[in-house]
């Protein structure tokens, strides 16, 4: 069998094995010629131009039609909006206007294009809150196109930024960002105007306040200042106690020796004692005097200091009985005595003294002495002669 693959007349000749030859009659010969089979994988009608099969007759899944847009999907009409390599059926962009069909408000319309994204506005402020969105192709209930909104959650349709941060004034709690709240800003707008000044009461007027009462405005209130400090808020004259406490001065509470609350005094004898003195209060003699001398004896009288009385210490010399005198011709009247005494029995002048028990000289004379002023009591007369001193002890009657 010979398969002509052209067109023409044809003889055969034929050779046996013995070598004989013979031709046979001319015989015209018509070829036909194989058809290009395109692969229909998707059953459509139309090939894919790719996938071909070139036979005489049809192979099962192809057909004679190529052109196939889509070869893997069927797509009969071979629709092919954009008029590229690729059929609608399989384009991901069939209008070719760079936007997927996906994300393309109108996939067939090269004119419009991606979906928008919208913006929620819960303020209702006509901004949106760039964080919260939706991208679709109608906007939806409580979205709008222009982000931005600076106070997501408070309506402020102007969108003021005083300091330019992030935030708008509407919920901005320090407008101005120079780190004071606005709450305690007095002027929340000017960052060169700051927090309240503590303002401190000054009842007493003398420039320093009370720091234990105060108030915090951006204006000096009225009996206020804006310097503490006043230890004394009610006593315009001292800022701190001192020594001697506010409402007194400092010389108020210092005793004789100058010390601030010191214990010192001015005893009887006008002299300062005790305290930081190192002295001892003065006290009365036996005479009476405050810092006197005067001193009980061996025969138990007052003497020496302002008594006029010599002390004796030997207790033998001590005047035992009225009548004990140095000179018996002497003698004192009356004892007891009244309203006056009389010395008659010395010769020559005489000076008197008398005596109280407490060794106080009470009354004095020559001869006589006047005694109606003196209580009833025990009495010393001292009296010298010649140089020669007596003592008797005489009793005042009334």
């Amino acid at each position: 069998t010979h398969t002509a693959n052209a067109a023409g007349t044809y003889t055969v000749e034929v050779t046996n094995a013995n070598g004989c030859k013979a031709t046979s009659t001319a015989t015209p010969v018509e070829v036909q010629i194989p058809t290009t089979w395109y692969a229909d994988a998707d059953n459509d009608g139309w090939g894919d131009i790719n996938t071909t099969k070139t036979e005489c007759t049809q192979p099962v899944g192809y057909v004679a039609i190529s052109g196939d847009n889509c070869p893997s999907t069927s797509n009969p009409s071979q629709t092919n909006t954009d008029g590229d390599a690729q059929g609608d059926a399989c384009d991901t962009d069939d209008d070719n206007d760079g936007i997927a069909d996906a994300n393309d408000c109108a996939p067939l319309d090269k004119n419009i294009g991606v979906a928008t994204t919208w913006y929620a506005d819960a303020d209702n402020d006509g901004l949106g809150d760039i964080n919260t969105t939706k991208t679709e192709c109608t906007q939806p209930v409580g979205y709008v196109a222009i982000s931005g909104d600076n106070c997501p959650s408070i309506s402020n349709p102007s969108q003021t930024n005083t300091d330019g941060d992030a935030q708008g004034d509407a919920c901005d709690t320090d407008d101005d960002n120079d780190g004071i709240d606005d709450a305690n800003d007095c002027a929340p707008l000017d960052k060169n105007i700051g927090v309240a000044t503590t303002w401190y009461a000054d009842a007493d007027n003398d420039g320093l306040g009370d720091f234990n009462t105060t108030k915090t405005e951006c204006t000096q209130p009225v009996g206020y200042v804006s310097t503490s400090g006043d230890n004394c808020p009610n006593d315009m004259n001292k800022t701190n106690p001192g020594n001697c406490g506010c409402g007194n001065t400092e010389n108020s509470c210092l005793d004789c020796f100058g010390t601030p609350n010191g214990t010192a005094f001015l005893d009887d004898c006008k002299v300062c004692v005790s305290g930081l003195t190192q002295k001892e209060a003065c006290v009365k003699d036996c005479h009476g005097d405050f810092g006197g001398t005067a001193f009980v004896d061996s025969c138990g009288k007052c003497a020496g200091g302002n008594t006029g009385l010599v002390a004796i210490t030997d207790k033998d010399k001590c005047i035992t009985s009225i009548e004990e005198i140095t000179n018996t011709n002497s003698e004192v009247q009356p004892n007891p005595f009244s309203n006056k005494l009389e010395i008659t029995a010395i010769v020559g002048s005489v000076e008197s003294k008398l005596f109280d028990a407490m060794g106080k000289l009470v009354a004095q004379g020559s001869r006589t002495i006047n005694t109606s002023h003196l209580a009833e009591g025990v009495y010393h007369l001292v009296f010298n002669s010649n140089g020669t001193t007596k003592v008797v002890k005489l009793i005042k009657v009334d």
